[in-house]
């Protein structure tokens, strides 16, 4: 009586072809973790320039006064006497410290340059640097602009000056 089974041959002939589609799928997986996590870390640098531009658009526009140096800026709001936000500025990240909560944000920036007024010592009109998203970098710009009241009031106090 003959015993009905696979010869050593099929089995090798099996175990060569899934072998072969258990290495492309590893292959294509492999590729799909590579691209899924370029998707991540670009979706996270953008949400942190979102981020980091709408957290600036409001400390500019709610802050009557802006003190800064070559790496830190000074906003401040409520008469010129309490301070909104202070912000940290580095080549790799930006530090963002509010009275309620610190937001860092992870960004390659360069070319910080901050433009102060003229009239008033340390009183700065502009902020301007590189953001670098998706291997090219964006030029960001953000103005405050003064009032007579405000240029008057600022000489009358004076502020505590970033190291």
């Amino acid at each position: 009586m003959r015993i009905k089974a696979f010869t050593i041959i099929e089995m090798i002939v099996s175990l060569m072809i899934s072998g072969i589609v258990i290495g492309i799928i590893y292959y294509g997986f492999e590729l799909f973790k590579k691209q899924f996590n370029q998707y991540n870390k670009r979706t996270e640098s953008n949400r942190s320039f979102v981020l980091l531009k709408r957290a600036l658009n409001q400390d500019f526009e709610s802050s009557e006064v802006l003190i800064g140096s070559n790496s830190h800026v000074i906003f401040y709001s409520d008469g010129m006497t309490t301070k909104r936000a202070f912000y940290d500025l580095h080549n790799d990240f930006m530090v963002r410290n509010g009275p309620l909560e610190n937001d860092t944000f992870h960004l390659q920036c360069r070319i910080h340059l901050i433009k102060y007024s003229p009239i008033v010592l340390n009183a700065v009109r502009e902020i301007t640097f590189q953001i670098k998203l998706d291997d090219e970098y964006i030029d960001c710009v953000f103005n405050k602009n003064y009032s007579a009241r405000d240029l008057m009031d600022c000489q009358k106090n004076h502020y505590e000056q970033p190291d």
